[in-house]
């Protein structure tokens, strides 16, 4: 960072001419008288100086310590004293910008200047910003510091000094501050009776979100804090009405141990303004995006291509819904992309993931026993879904680097309100060994593992107080694991169905695909269950994503409906006996 300096220094033509009055009158001495004088004519400018008077004092100072000289020989060579220079009394910021921080503080008497220094959270030591030199003239001082960067924290910490800056006054501290933060820019999806607005993240502690009805004055509508939230919804609003938008970040800092009352938030700028006008929304959709009847799934090339396929019972298979368009608690998305799966009693449930970002992670609620859509469940934020567990009592879930926990009551509750789409919230999040992207529950432990391209060990924990409002995951033994391992499920027989997937890309380069089941050896006094060798393998179409099991049927999900670099898309689970899998 490089700093630039805008401060008034005057140069005062009188202490010139008052120099120039000494060096006539030396020069007018003769012999040792001229010799001796010199010294205390340099101390006396210096004492001049230092004081900050007028060059009329100094001037009169240096004639009388002349005259002196011709008395006193011994007074000659007498040093200046060392003094030590008065602090600063007080440091204060102001006028940050996104780029810069002035500061200021009030001229100290008798001093020579002053050293301002800031410091460096990088290195944890304090670096030189600049030395000014003091002006006699300035009874306070500014200082610009520019070439900084927009939401970034700074420290400033000032001293004086007399002679050299090695002798110098103890330093005075200002409050922790910074730049302010940058501008976002938001995009606004309307809904009914609602709107969603969303933003770019900014360094900064958080954001304020600002609205409008119609031509009138914007209004602070929510604080958000931390700087990685960035969507709010707006509720409730009135369809046909117009709404207008904006965003701001800020930024607040803390005080020093000087306490000095400062105001230490900052907000930036107003992000560009966007108007909607809410109205009605579809519901999730729930007819199939890519094969509308069994014959056009029978044509697909994903069923002539596998030999699994020809054994899905299509008649108990499950429409992937919400991939044209999943209202997420009355906003409509076209971006959802489906992955883990489970069987949870009377419902199967699905996760998707809005591959844009903009909207949170949701849950499709599909009647088991019709095979039908019944509703969506917003959960409360964005982390993919990537697999599902049901232990008779919770609904466990991956959810970024913890797994999740619902109870699923919770869910059929939500069922009942018969609404299209709602909220749902966790009921309780858990750290597990190693980030959660693959789970399963079988005979009383919650097993965990993670993604990798290499082999890995998955986890088990033991669940208590399954019944509670806070059920608990204890650590029990590990299992090896294959790597590119997506999903797994583990029936009532103890079979274990694994799912690997990986590197779908055009052409197929590095193309993984297929589904290995196991049976392994559950009953082991050791800290690790072999998994064994494997009964079989099926190969699967492209990006499977989830395995579940309910009785005598396995249920294999796909996320490829969208993906257009797909050669063999499927737009529904796979109902596939277990017999066929083992």
């Amino acid at each position: 960072m490089s700093f630039k300096k805008n401060i008034r220094f005057r140069t005062s033509i009188r202490r010139l001419a008052a120099f120039v009055l000494v060096v006539a009158m030396v020069l007018g001495l003769n012999g040792m008288t001229e010799f001796a004088a010199m010294p205390s004519v340099q101390a006396a400018a210096a004492s001049g100086d230092a004081s900050g008077q007028a060059s009329t004092t100094t001037t009169a100072q240096v004639t009388t310590t002349t005259q002196a000289a011709t008395t006193t020989q011994a007074a000659t060579t007498t040093q200046v004293p060392s003094t030590t220079p008065a602090p600063v009394a007080k440091l204060e910021v102001s006028d940050q910008t996104m780029t810069s921080i002035t500061v200021s503080w009030a001229a100290v008497p008798g001093v020579d200047g002053y050293i301002l220094q800031t410091y460096n959270y990088t290195t944890k030591v304090w670096d030189p910003v600049d030395t000014i030199v003091a002006d006699a003239s300035l009874t306070n001082y500014t200082y610009v510091v520019n070439d900084m960067n927009a939401g970034t924290t700074h420290r400033f910490r000032i001293s004086t000094y007399i002679g050299t800056t090695a002798n110098a006054s103890p330093v005075v501290k200002s409050i922790k501050t910074g730049c302010k933060p940058g501008v976002p820019s938001i995009t606004v999806s309307k809904g009914d009776q609602c709107a969603r607005i969303t933003w770019n993240a900014i360094k900064s502690t958080g954001y304020y979100v600002y609205q409008k009805t119609g031509d009138g004055e914007y209004e602070k509508i929510a604080t958000i804090s931390g700087s990685s939230t960035t969507t709010y919804l707006a509720k409730p609003l009135t369809n046909g009405k117009s709404y207008s938008y904006k965003v701001t970040a800020y930024s607040t800092f803390a005080a020093t141990d000087d306490g000095y009352a400062y105001s230490n938030t900052l907000e930036g700028s107003s992000s560009n303004e966007e108007t909607i006008t809410p109205g009605s929304v579809s519901k999730t959709s729930s007819s199939p995006y890519l094969y509308s009847t069994v014959t056009q799934f029978k044509a697909s090339p994903a069923y002539k291509t596998y030999a699994l396929a020809k054994k899905v019972n299509t008649t108990k298979s499950f429409i992937t819904p919400g991939v044209a368009t999943t209202n997420v608690d009355g906003i409509n998305s076209s971006n959802f992309v489906v992955q883990g799966n489970v069987c949870a009693g009377s419902y199967y449930l699905i996760g998707a993931y809005d591959s844009t970002g903009v909207e949170n992670s949701v849950i499709y609620v599909m009647k088991r026993s019709t095979h039908k859509y019944v509703m969506t469940l917003v959960l409360p934020n964005k982390e993919k879904i990537t697999d599902m567990a049901y232990d008779g009592t919770n609904v466990w879930m991956t959810a970024g680097d913890y797994v999740a926990c619902v109870r699923y009551k919770t869910i059929t509750s939500k069922i009942s309100t018969g609404m299209d789409s709602t909220n749902i919230s966790y009921m309780n999040t858990y750290t597990t060994v190693s980030k959660p992207t693959y789970m399963a529950y079988y005979d009383g432990v919650l097993w965990v593992g993670t993604y990798s391209s290499s082999k890995n060990y998955m986890s088990g924990y033991t669940i208590g107080n399954k019944t509670s409002k806070k059920p608990t995951l204890t650590y029990y033994k590990k299992m090896q694991m294959f790597g590119k391992t997506k999903a797994i499920e583990i029936d009532s027989s103890g079979y274990l169905y694994v799912i690997r997937s990986h590197q779908v890309k055009k052409g197929l380069s590095g193309y993984v695909s297929q589904i290995r089941t196991y049976l392994p050896t559950w009953n082991t006094s050791s800290g690790t269950v072999k998994k064994n060798s494997n009964k079989k393998i099926c190969k699967l179409p492209a990006m499977a994503s989830g395995v579940s099991f309910y009785n005598t049927y396995a249920y294999i999900q796909f996320e490829s409906a969208k993906e257009e670099e797909c050669k063999y898309p499927t737009d529904r689970s796979w109902a596939v006996k277990l017999t066929n899998l083992r």
